[in-house]
């Protein structure tokens, strides 16, 4: 749910919707209770139910969301630290089977009386999600407003157990037939981009040294260039979404001529490391959208700081996308690799 004002409407129902039960609890239950919040979206109310609950822990895997829950004085984590909860809420993400995989697992973090709520936008399979939640148990209740759907439930002895089995395996990282490891709500999760693969495909002969894959995903460009050369003697992995980080590193883990390094990210905001001989990129894009085109621009930025003088930047993109002139104006000797299947290879030197 990339959309602010999506995901800002449909946390607002959720977190509503977290006070209320916070306000009514069990009777079997302490007055304090525990809450446990994934995929958390900054909202004012998500501060009143952190003051409300006994115990409060935020999860979010996306750096850039992150950052601004910790503007807001809501640190988070990547992971729930696997305690039991009383409550758990959920802010739907796009991509389905990761969403059914925090619900199903969310499941066993509650103790017998333990309630789960969801909310996601309309558009994104709200009634879709309500009918397997149904599927799953027999208690499930359903708020509608804003054009979202909060859909709760209480756990029960009345559970079916082979669905919640279901939702659990279909989240997991797995191998896929490019033979990496990749997991559902990951960039490009279960095939390789068209960019990425052309960019792969265009690389120059002559990469070695200190490297980063900038955005790197599930790893895909990083395995392509260290399976390639071997004179590369370190590569920084960096990107927003912790989830992919991890997948990365595993996928780069049997590559042993190089020394591997993580950084969970936000390019954008955050300072990245210095001094590289070379790094690749393939910035994120949806046509049309002015802010995503800044958002490659801000990369784009990012990535020149970060090479040291003569280093490499090789920039994969919409052929539509205007980035020459922010390359023209910070690096020297750009050049266009290749042009094809509606995308651009772009090459320059620092």
């Amino acid at each position: 749910m990339n959309d602010p004002s999506r995901a800002g409407a449909a946390a607002g129902l959720l977190y509503q919707t977290g006070l209320k039960l916070l306000e009514h609890p069990p009777a079997n239950m302490e007055t304090e209770l525990r809450v446990g919040v994934l995929n958390a979206f900054p909202h004012p109310l998500l501060s009143q139910i952190i003051h409300l609950s006994g115990k409060g822990e935020i999860q979010q895997h996306m750096r850039d969301i992150a950052l601004k829950l910790s503007r807001q004085n809501i640190p988070s984590a990547p992971e729930l630290a696997g305690h039991v909860f009383d409550i758990i809420l959920i802010l739907g993400s796009k991509q389905r089977q990761q969403t059914m995989g925090w619900i199903a697992t969310s499941i066993d973090l509650l103790p017998p009386g333990g309630r789960i709520a969801f909310c996601t936008f309309n558009n994104l399979g709200a009634r879709a999600y309500e009918k397997r939640m149904i599927e799953l148990a027999d208690n499930v209740q359903t708020i509608v407003q804003s054009k979202c759907r909060c859909i709760w439930m209480q756990k029960s002895n009345v559970l079916n157990l082979t669905r919640q089995k279901e939702w659990k395996a279909q989240a997991l990282p797995r191998t896929m037939p490019t033979g990496l490891i990749s997991q559902p709500g990951i960039f490009s999760w279960d095939r390789v981009d068209t960019g990425s693969r052309l960019l792969a495909e265009h690389l120059p002969d002559n990469l070695s040294g200190c490297g980063m894959d900038l955005g790197c995903g599930n790893g895909f460009l990083t395995v392509s260039i260290l399976e390639r050369y071997n004179r590369i003697s370190e590569i920084h992995l960096v990107d927003t979404d912790a989830n992919a980080i991890v997948c990365a590193m595993r996928n780069a883990s049997n590559i042993a001529h190089v020394k591997i390094f993580r950084h969970w990210l936000d390019a954008t905001a955050e300072p990245i490391p210095q001094g590289m001989d070379w790094i690749v990129l393939n910035p994120p894009f949806h046509a049309g959208k002015d802010r995503d085109i800044e958002l490659g621009k801000a990369m784009i930025h990012a990535a020149c700081c970060s090479l040291k003088r003569s280093g490499k930047l090789l920039v994969v993109a919409n052929r539509k996308l205007p980035y020459e002139p922010i390359l023209a104006a910070r690096l020297k000797n750009t050049k266009r690799l290749y042009e094809g299947e509606g995308f651009k290879i772009i090459e320059g030197i620092k």
